[in-house]
């Protein structure tokens, strides 16, 4: 978008200290203000008039039409000033257009005229001064001079799509369809809620019929299926390019009309747009068309290699297999973090159904009575569609079957240990020493927790971790005094506790599994202990405290050395 501004010195963003009454609009409260932008207008030779409010509500925002002198000739502005100015922007539009700018006014003939209005836009700035600074440099961005603008793309498409809640997914490899092809018939797989309806592109075929690009992603939730017709439309997209040009350069053969219901068509287009900087590239447009309008939604990228863009630093994490045992509030919720991150295969093991109290802090109630190892895996897939997801229904430790647990742990890079049970933990690590293992719990009340990371880069074991608390050389992290909160037919109280403290130790623990995947954690500490309350109860700011996991004196057993993990996914 447009360049940004220069920064202003610190001096010039003093602004006076004041309440804004939520009855008055800015103008009638800062009198001065309004004296001040007329004023800098008149200056710099502009004609200006406040325009009337509009009759369908109470306006809120000033509406000002303005004569701009620029390039030898008045450039005709229409001015919104928002009812939070000048804490924010003004925005601007220019229905007849700017002299020498094309790239950066969209098709609503708005004004892309500060790269980043948050960042850019100071409280002591003018309406005068931003035009003055910014309309000269949006010319010269037209030529691409280095400095004049984010290196972004600009794509004509911005502002086409619809408010109607219709999604398009594209897996970006699906854009490369050879360019032989002209047209054709694409499978879309289609589902929907009672807020929106999501597409994704699954086959695309040429006109004989025959595939020339197939998805790699599974679409979880996008059950049924529908082809619909697909044209090439090779002339680029620009902001004058509306969404009924769009609908006619799609026309398909009367032959592969697709009408899914009375009254509606739908057609998908591809087009060349803006999609990288100053870059030309392909883009699906979907289009549906009822009694009166054609509503639009163009591609939204959504490969594994989309998303694992908005994840840099994470190379390699898509090739590697997590499993985590439990998932209650802290298993749940450090599987979800993992997926979100890129891993690509993760088991949950758990043998509870959802129960609807917890839904506070877990698995949401509408999963009631349903295996929570399933009810999690569904959510996995949700949250990315790209994740290798399993579930298994059953007890680490009781009803597992040895062979089908020493397959899944040894095909995992890391093993996450959720359960808050201290015999598995003890049996997990002390049987299988060389497993790398992490181990999450919180205290009662959710007042504090602690992860370990086992082998310890220091040489510690599951024992030394034990006899260190009792000689309290690793620190107890606070907690709640048991509280007498039973759930029908169990002998133990219910844990308690916020689903927001939980969340503290949750992050950190697929923080510390994606560092040790990585190897970018080698340096950690072993022990991260985290205190919510003081031991009086009293709440204060998370604070983290972290310790190596020395070799006790008094443990007995035989220790291993840490090795790195290495990013190999089983294709078992």
């Amino acid at each position: 978008m447009a360049g940004r501004l220069r920064r202003w010195s610190s001096a010039s963003c003093r602004v006076n200290a004041m309440t804004t009454p939520t009855s008055q609009d800015w103008w009638e409260v800062m009198p001065g203000r309004w004296s001040k932008e007329t004023a800098a207008l008149a200056s710099a030779g502009a004609q200006w008039r406040r325009m009337k409010p509009r009759r369908s509500r109470r306006e809120t925002n000033l509406r000002v039409r303005v004569l701009w002198p620029f390039n030898g000739e008045l450039v005709r502005l229409f001015v919104k000033f928002p009812h939070a100015y000048p804490w924010t922007a003004p925005t601007v539009t220019a229905p007849d257009g700017v002299p020498g700018v094309s790239r950066h006014i969209g098709r609503d003939t708005s004004v892309c005229i500060l790269a980043d209005p948050d960042a850019d836009w100071l409280p002591t700035m003018t309406l005068a001064e931003l035009l003055a600074v910014q309309l000269p440099q949006l010319v010269a961005a037209e030529t691409g001079a280095p400095g004049t603008e984010a290196q972004e793309p600009v794509s004509a498409l911005h502002g086409l799509g619809s408010a109607d809640p219709v999604g398009l997914l594209v897996d970006s490899a699906m854009v490369q369809v050879p360019d032989t092809v002209t047209s054709g018939m694409v499978v879309l797989a289609v589902g929907g809620s009672k807020v929106s309806v999501v597409c994704a592109i699954d086959v695309v075929e040429n006109a004989a019929g025959e595939p020339v690009a197939t998805s790699a992603s599974r679409w979880p939730g996008l059950r049924s299926s529908l082809s619909v017709p697909f044209q090439r439309m090779d002339t680029p997209v620009t902001t004058a390019t509306t969404a009924d040009q769009l609908w006619q350069a799609a026309a398909p053969d009367p032959a592969k009309q697709n009408r899914p219901s009375k009254g509606v068509e739908v057609r998908l287009l591809l087009v060349r747009a803006e999609v990288q900087y100053r870059e030309l590239g392909w883009q699906w447009v979907l289009m549906v068309r009822g009694r009166n309008s054609v509503e639009v939604a163009v591609g939204e990228p959504a490969g594994p290699s989309d998303m694992a863009a908005r994840t840099p630093g994470h190379d390699g994490l898509h090739h590697t297999a997590v499993t985590v045992i439990g998932a209650g509030a802290l298993g749940s919720e450090i599987a979800r973090h993992l997926v979100r991150a890129g891993v690509g295969k993760l088991t949950i093991i758990d043998s509870d159904v959802v129960t609807a109290a917890p839904g506070c802090r877990q698995v949401p109630p509408r999963y009631t009575g349903t295996a929570k190892a399933l009810a999690v895996g569904h959510e996995l897939m949700n949250l990315n569609p790209h994740v290798q997801a399993y579930a298994l229904t059953a007890k680490s430790g009781e009803n597992v079957p040895p062979d089908m647990l020493n397959k899944y742990l040894t095909e995992s890079t890391v093993v996450v240990d959720a359960t808050a049970q201290e015999g598995h933990t003890r049996w997990l690590a002390m049987t299988r020493p060389n497993l790398p293992l992490i181990v999450a719990t919180a205290t009662w009340g959710a007042w504090g927790g602690t992860l370990t990371r086992l082998p310890a880069e220091a040489g510690g074991c599951w024992c030394c971790l034990a006899w260190h608390r009792a000689d309290r050389t690793v620190p107890h992290p606070p907690e709640e005094p048991h509280d007498s909160n039973v759930s029908g037919g169990c002998s133990s109280p219910s844990y308690t506790g916020t689903g927001y403290d939980l969340a503290d130790i949750a992050a950190h623990a697929a923080r510390l599994a994606v560092a040790t995947i990585l190897g970018t954690g080698r340096d950690w500490d072993d022990v991260h202990v985290l205190s919510h309350r003081d031991r009086d109860g009293t709440r204060r700011a998370p604070a983290w405290v972290g310790q190596p996991l020395s070799v006790h004196p008094k443990c007995k057993r035989r220790h291993v050395v840490s090795v790195p993990v290495q990013l190999q996914l089983s294709t078992a």
